[in-house]
């Protein structure tokens, strides 16, 4: 499953509680990222070693029969079907979720982030900058406004991956 979406729109924070009630294995750009590069600083190279380490993990993980929970940005859709394609070679299929929000409350999550110590150092900057190049998703996916409480999030995954029959 791929939790995908901005910077600032929750997708770990979903993702962590998913890997946490599906007892699934949770792999993040963020992570990935902090383990290869000190000072990151998202530029264009640097984003395709982070998807490039991240699909090794996937690759290994999925091969061994794991199931995951990934999340990050993937915002283009070169990424998505590097994903797809890692999922067919282990003969599973992967499940997109979408995470959105108001530009507003993404604003005020990441000033509030930039008090904390957390995995992810994009800031509002990033997220604009991403925001620009972002690829919509155009085949079927549940999208999902972070806004709404956690709980209610992880109910609306687990009623779409029973009905697309992947729970």
């Amino acid at each position: 499953m791929l939790v995908f979406g901005l910077p600032g729109t929750g997708k770990t924070f979903l993702a962590k509680e998913l890997a946490s009630e599906l007892n699934l294995i949770h792999v993040n750009t963020d992570i990935t990222r902090k383990k290869i590069l000190s000072r990151p600083g998202y530029t264009h190279k640097e984003k395709e070693m982070v998807y490039d380490k991240l699909f090794e993990f996937l690759s290994e993980y999925l091969n061994r029969g794991e199931n995951l929970v990934v999340d990050g940005t993937f915002y283009k859709e070169e990424y998505r079907a590097k994903l797809r394609a890692i999922a067919r070679e282990a003969n599973t299929k992967p499940a997109f979720i979408e995470l959105t929000a108001k530009e507003e409350i993404i604003e005020a999550r990441m000033l509030e982030r930039a008090k904390q110590v957390c995995d992810s150092d994009a800031d509002f900057s990033v997220y604009q900058k991403i925001k620009s190049e972002f690829e919509p998703l155009a085949e079927k996916h549940l999208k999902i406004d972070s806004s709404v409480p956690l709980l209610k999030q992880v109910e609306q995954v687990r009623y779409y991956l029973t009905k697309e029959g992947l729970l």
